[in-house]
C-alpha cells in the first residue's frame, strides 16, 4: 500500500516537473495544462484517501478478528451455557405450547357455550333493542390468549437468538477443534521426537563414559597449568596493588604540582601588580621630572639664560616627546631669541600636531608659516 502511494505521488510530481519545464506556446496552453496538471492532482488525492480508507477498514478487520480470537478462548464454557439455556428454552416452549393447546380447547368450549347464550338472549330481548354480550368470560379468554400468544412470541424469538448462539458457538467449538487436533499432531510429533532423542541417548551412552574418562585425562593434564595461572594471577593481584601505588602517587604529585602552579599563578599576579605600581611610580617621576625641566628651562628663559632654557626644554622632550607646551617655548626660543627659523618652524609644527584645539593654535600656524619663509629666504641669501 505504500508502494502505490509513493508510485502516484512520483505520477504527481512527474506530471508537475513536465508541466513546469514545457514551453509555452500561449496561454491556452498554460490554462490546459494547469487544468490537466490539477486533474492529476485531484485524481491522486482520491485515490490517496481510497488507500487510507482500504487501511482502516483492514485494521478494523483485525482488532474484529482479535475479539473474535479473545471470545474464541472462553468458548467450550459459553457453548454448554448456551447449550443449557437452549434446553431450558425447548421445556418453556413446550409448556406453552401445551398452554396453548389447552386453551385453544377452552376457547372452543366457551364460543360453543357463549354462542347457545346469544341466541337465547336474541329470542328473550325485544325486537329494536340490540342484544348485550354477556362479556366478562369472552375478555377474560381474549385477554388469555394475548398474553399466551405473547409469549409464544418471545419464546419464538428466544429460540432464533439462541440457535444462532448456538450455530456461531458450534462454528467457533468446530475451529477449535481443528486446532486442538493439529496440537495433538504436533504433541505426537514432538513424542516420536523425543522417543527418537532418547534411544540416541541410551545408545550413545557408551560414548559418554568414554567421554568422561577423556575430561577427567584432561583434567589431570590441565592442572598443572592451573597452578600455573594461579600462580600468575596473584602475581597479577601484586602488580595491580603496586600499580594502585603508583597511581596514587601520581596523583599526589599532581595535586602538588596544580597546587604550585596555583601558587607560582598567585606570585606572578603579586609581580605583576607590583610592576603596575612601579610603572605608575615611574610615569608619576617621569611627569614630575618633564614639569621640573620645563619649569627651570621657563625660568632660564625668563633670565635671559637662552642655552640653558634650550637644555632644560630638551631634557623634558627626552622623558615625553608628546608635551606640547615644551615644543611651543622650543619654537618661540628658536624664533624670538637663538634666532633659529627652521627650528622654531619644526616645534610650531609639532605644537599643532599634538594639540590643534588649543587656544593658541592658530596663531602657532601663523608663526610656524612666518618662520618657514624666513628660513627658506635666509637660505636663498646664502
Amino acid at each position: 500500500m505504500r508502494y502505490i502511494f509513493l508510485v502516484i505521488c512520483l505520477c504527481f510530481v512527474g506530471a508537475v516537473f513536465a508541466a513546469e519545464t514545457a514551453p509555452v506556446a500561449g496561454d491556452e496552453d498554460l490554462r490546459a495544462t494547469l487544468e490537466r496538471v490539477e486533474g492529476e492532482r485531484a485524481a491522486a488525492e482520491k485515490e490517496k484517501q481510497l488507500l487510507v480508507e482500504q487501511l482502516r477498514d483492514s485494521r478494523k478487520r483485525e482488532e474484529a478478528q482479535a475479539k473474535l480470537l479473545e471470545k474464541a478462548q472462553g468458548t467450550p464454557a459459553a457453548f454448554a451455557s448456551l447449550q443449557g439455556k437452549v434446553n431450558e428454552l425447548q421445556v418453556q416452549l413446550e409448556a406453552v405450547a401445551r398452554e396453548r393447546d389447552d386453551f385453544r380447547q377452552r376457547l372452543d368450549q366457551s364460543r360453543l357455550r357463549n354462542s347457545a347464550e346469544i341466541m337465547e338472549e336474541i329470542r328473550e330481548t325485544p325486537a329494536g333493542t340490540a342484544p348485550e354480550r354477556k362479556s366478562d368470560l369472552f375478555k377474560t379468554l381474549e385477554q388469555d390468549r394475548s398474553k399466551v400468544e405473547e409469549k409464544l412470541q418471545k419464546a419464538r424469538i428466544s429460540l432464533e437468538e439462541e440457535k444462532n448462539r448456538r450455530e456461531q458457538a458450534e462454528n467457533v467449538a468446530r475451529d477449535l477443534g481443528k486446532k486442538a487436533n493439529e496440537l495433538e499432531d504436533k504433541v505426537k510429533g514432538l513424542e516420536k521426537t523425543l522417543a527418537e532423542t532418547m534411544a540416541e541417548a541410551e545408545k550413545k551412552g557408551g560414548d559418554a563414559q568414554a567421554l568422561v574418562s577423556r575430561l577427567q585425562e584432561a583434567e589431570s593434564e590441565v592442572k598443572p597449568t592451573l597452578e600455573k595461572y594461579a600462580d600468575l594471577h596473584e602475581r597479577f593481584e601484586n602488580l595491580q596493588v603496586k600499580l594502585r601505588k603508583i597511581e596514587d602517587m601520581l596523583k599526589d604529585a599532581l595535586r602538588r604540582a596544580e597546587i604550585a602552579e596555583a601558587e607560582k599563578a598567585q606570585g606572578r599576579e603579586k609581580v605583576e601588580r607590583k610592576m603596575d605600581k612601579l610603572k605608575a611610580y615611574i610615569d608619576l617621576q617621569n611627569r614630575r621630572a618633564v614639569r621640573l625641566y620645563y619649569n627651570l628651562g621657563v625660568l632660564h628663559f625668563q633670565e635671559g639664560e637662552y642655552k640653558k632654557a634650550e637644555t632644560q626644554f630638551l631634557e623634558a622632550l627626552k622623558i615625553d616627546p608628546d608635551d606640547g607646551y615644551t615644543h611651543y617655548n622650543l619654537g618661540v626660543l628658536y624664533d624670538e631669541k637663538l634666532n633659529n627659523k627652521a627650528f622654531a618652524a619644526h616645534y610650531y609644527r609639532e605644537f599643532v600636531r599634538l594639540m590643534p584645539e588649543a587656544p593658541e593654535a592658530m596663531h602657532v600656524k601663523e608663526w610656524q608659516v612666518a618662520a618657514e619663509e624666513s628660513s627658506a629666504f635666509g637660505k636663498k641669501l646664502k
